[in-house]
């Protein structure tokens, strides 16, 4: 495997293949490795083969899909029609493969967001109660790559930084900040060329917040307060006119261009250290507005949805451009298995439990990247590194904790 084919197999995934960067950068390595370094190889594979790589059978057929357009496009006339009939032929079986009970059961689980109904968006984003025993928690080691485990960092930051965001909030700020530092990266080692890439910053006139050291254009959301949901052209056109409330909503002042408020975040993680309930009640809360009730919620905005805007679907009725929640939830659960996750989680809490009455909400953000880029998993530097998986050794998290020295 070259730097070369693992940047012709990214384009072509996130190119016509049309998969997130987040995703292709998973799958990359995994195809590779089973000889699909190119279109033309992927379009010749059977499908079952695809979706023992891409879980979801609707991904692998885009896939599929993708790779035969594209061998058709480059391919000679005389070539082209006798690509176009195996094509027909595979399409037209894999339109007839039923589906299984099991996807079926996935699909209805599936939540509906109903825009008049805030407790909506935190329906499927809980999380495994947090595992705590310091023995287990040390001996455990992950198998991981790099980004689900910058989710898992910044969910627990969240809860301690900004204690009154509810799931949805945390889990949208975290994708917003998983896509930020992928875009990044991508760009930094040459898979992303300059004429490829999406959109990843926003105009001037946007409030953002800062997110374990990066800042990330955000959103106010109205709904948690009790008032109906904004719509996105009108919040986007106070935030760029400077207005600090409109006549039938509360004032939006409080949110400031650019990090956080240490005064109030100061007192908010004050109050949560001190407080009868603990973190993981908390994060596991699915609106913690109430406890709060003066503190803003954000969503976190993604450039490329600004840019060219969603279609109203299921999970986003409103189409607002938002990083949706549900997205983070679901990458981080299926990341880890059901026993890791909850040590992973356990031993994140005890870390910040040891310095949330030590720092205040700004250091205690900052020193949350510095916590995750000493504990993340080595891997190889440039194209041959993305997507690549390493070990965690949980006890290293311990060891970053104020009483470990």
């Amino acid at each position: 495997m070259t730097s070369t084919d693992v940047q012709s197999l990214l384009r072509f995934l996130t190119g016509p293949a049309k998969l997130p960067l987040r995703d292709a950068m998973g799958k990359a390595k995994p195809l590779l490795a089973d000889g699909l370094s190119s279109p033309d190889a992927i379009a010749k594979a059977p499908l079952d083969k695809l979706q023992k790589i891409f879980t979801e059978e609707k991904t692998a057929k885009q896939v599929h899909s993708a790779a035969k357009r594209a061998i058709k496009t480059s391919s000679s006339k005389k070539r082209s029609a006798s690509t176009q009939d195996d094509a027909s032929s595979s399409n037209n079986a894999t339109e007839k493969t039923p589906i299984s009970p099991l996807k079926r059961r996935r699909t209805n689980q599936t939540p509906s967001i109903d825009t008049s109904d805030p407790q909506s968006w935190e329906s499927g984003l809980d999380l495994p109660t947090p595992v705590r025993d310091e023995g287990l928690i040390s001996i455990t080691i992950l198998t991981t790559n790099r980004a689900p485990l910058l989710l898992a960092f910044t969910i627990v930051s969240l809860t301690y930084t900004h204690p009154w965001l509810p799931a949805s909030s945390r889990f949208s700020l975290a994708q917003g900040l998983l896509d930020l530092t992928a875009s990044a990266k991508a760009k930094s080692i040459g898979i992303t060329r300059p004429e490829d890439a999406k959109p990843d910053t926003v105009e001037e006139g946007y409030k953002k917040l800062r997110v374990l050291s990066k800042e990330l254009p955000i959103l106010r959301r109205w709904d948690i307060s009790g008032a109906s949901t904004t719509s996105f052209q009108t919040e986007t056109s106070l935030q760029k006119q400077g207005q600090s409330q409109k006549a039938d909503k509360p004032p939006s002042d409080d949110v400031k261009p650019t990090g956080m408020n240490p005064g109030t975040s100061a007192s908010a993680a004050g109050d949560l250290s001190s407080s009868s309930i603990s973190p993981e009640a908390i994060a596991s809360t699915s609106s913690t507005s109430h406890l709060y009730p003066n503190e803003p919620i954000y969503w976190s905005l993604s450039p490329s949805l600004l840019s060219q805007p969603p279609a109203a679907s299921k999970l986003n009725p409103s189409a607002l451009p938002i990083h949706l929640p549900h997205t983070a939830h679901s990458y981080l659960i299926r990341s880890f298995s059901q026993d890791k996750l909850p040590l992973l989680l356990g031993a994140l809490h005890l870390l910040y439990e040891s310095w949330v009455n030590i720092l205040d909400p700004a250091n205690l953000d900052r020193k949350s990247w510095n916590w995750y880029c000493t504990v993340r998993p080595a891997v190889e530097d440039g194209p041959e590194g993305w997507g690549g998986k390493g070990a965690v050794k949980l006890k290293d998290i311990l060891s970053l904790r104020r009483n470990a020295g």
